[in-house]
């Protein structure tokens, strides 16, 4: 009887898979060609969050959070209760280009408002301009994590502080 000779294709097996493992992995459909993720994001102000690729490095950032009773409130800037925020960021992701990996980092500016008893009026509103610097983690084709904090300028009662958000957003188109 005949024995099958495997040592050619357990060989080329076992250099395909090296292949496969040694390659950095690449998220190359994250602001290529899938450009909007919706998501959530929890941090100083815990919501929603939405990414919208204006090209391959360049991003806006959207973020809607809504009070959680005393969860992330400062007395200073954040107090407790009814609350809701919306911020808009720009985006930059120096270093990325059609050649997307797995891992980027940002830098941007923008603001963020804050509503207070938003039931029947809007009683209290504040605004902030902000320095969002964080990092973003694309997961296969259509799973960006990120984490991030803000350095921000308020223009009432408090000057300067910082807020810190960690998130993940699904891109479906």
């Amino acid at each position: 009887m005949k024995i099958p000779q495997l040592g050619s294709a357990a060989a080329s097996v076992v250099v395909a898979l090296a292949l496969c493992f040694s390659t950095p992995a690449r998220a190359e459909g994250i602001g290529v060609s899938r450009k909007v993720g919706l998501g959530v994001a929890a941090g100083v102000a815990p919501g929603f969050s939405a990414k919208a690729w204006v090209s391959p490095r360049n991003a806006l950032d959207l973020g809607l959070g809504v009070g959680l009773g005393d969860f992330a409130c400062n007395p200073r800037f954040n107090p407790c209760g009814e609350r809701m925020s919306f911020n808009l960021d720009y985006l930059v992701h120096p270093g990325r280009g059609l050649d997307a990996g797995w891992l980027a980092w940002h830098v941007g500016f923008g603001a963020r408002v804050w509503f207070y008893q938003y039931g029947q009026t809007v009683e209290t509103m504040r605004f902030a301009a902000r320095v969002p610097i964080g990092i973003d983690l694309m997961w296969f084709d259509f799973l960006e994590t990120f984490a991030e904090i803000a350095p921000s300028l308020g223009f009432s009662p408090t000057l300067a502080f910082v807020e810190g958000s960690v998130g993940a957003r699904i891109y479906l188109f």
